[in-house]
């Protein structure tokens, strides 16, 4: 057996791969919390700042915003490699976690939230490519089911978690405790990003599809803003919300 096959046949623990197994697992873990767990604190955190009007931007801000980093990690990726994308990913998602949980106001909340979703969007279009470059092929499909679930659990246990937090040490260690647990995260997975980086210029990324999700994200906050009003302010900013979104999805269909 040579060396690659017993390395797959070992699977994703084997030695050269546990630690980015456990890194990416709880990065994307932890960006799937925040993207969706946190909704257990937000009423909470709404009614503490007093911004029940922001409430709807503070989800769909970090989806928003998510969008278009994904869309700009593919190209900075292709043209770059992972390493760079991953690095800056980590660091504005911890950084959009420290301004939501010291925000005094809810817009400063909200903004915290815009650039945790850049950074959550860059920490999962960069942890793909990792993998791609990292793992034998005969692991990448396992792996890549074990990210799948990574989203799965913070749906499921992640609002238990969260209420929890909330009800013991407060709401801003929602997002404080998930800033703390970034950095180990990504401890184990940098050894893995050595010599991932490419040299300038290598492949120039597409410049009009970052505009085409500059575009969907538009429509998606209108859309979030649309469904949280009343009468025909709600009318207006839903129709908005759908004339910003639909040439995006004829572009891509």
């Amino acid at each position: 057996m040579s060396t690659t096959e017993s390395v797959t046949a070992e699977g994703l623990l084997a030695r050269p791969h546990r630690e980015l197994t456990a890194g990416a697992l709880t990065l994307i873990s932890l960006v799937a919390f925040e993207y969706v767990a946190v909704a257990t604190a937000m009423p909470t955190v709404a009614q503490a700042l007093d911004g029940l009007a922001l409430y709807a931007l503070a989800f769909g801000g970090t989806m928003a915003a998510g969008v278009v980093s994904m869309v700009i990690c593919g190209g900075w990726a292709d043209a770059r490699g992972p390493a760079v994308p991953l690095r800056v990913g980590v660091a504005v998602f911890a950084a959009g976690l420290m301004v939501a949980g010291c925000a005094p106001q809810m817009w400063l909340l909200v903004l915290g939230r815009v650039v945790q979703g850049l950074g959550g969007g860059l920490i999962s279009v960069a942890l793909y490519v990792v993998v791609g470059h990292r793992l034998p092929q005969g692991l990448q499909a396992r792996f890549f089911g074990l990210l799948a679930g990574a989203w799965l659990l913070p749906s499921i246990a992640g609002p238990l978690l969260a209420g929890l937090l909330v009800e013991q040490a407060g709401w801003r260690w929602v997002f404080w405790a998930t800033a703390a647990l970034t950095v180990p995260a990504f401890a184990l997975v940098n050894p893995s990003l050595r010599g991932l980086s490419r040299p300038r210029g290598h492949q120039p990324a597409p410049r009009r599809r970052p505009l085409w999700a500059v575009g969907a994200a538009v429509g998606a906050l209108l859309l979030h803003s649309g469904g949280q009003q009343s009468g025909a302010l709600a009318v207006v900013l839903m129709t908005a919300g759908l004339a910003a979104s639909s040439p995006v999805r004829w572009r891509w269909c």
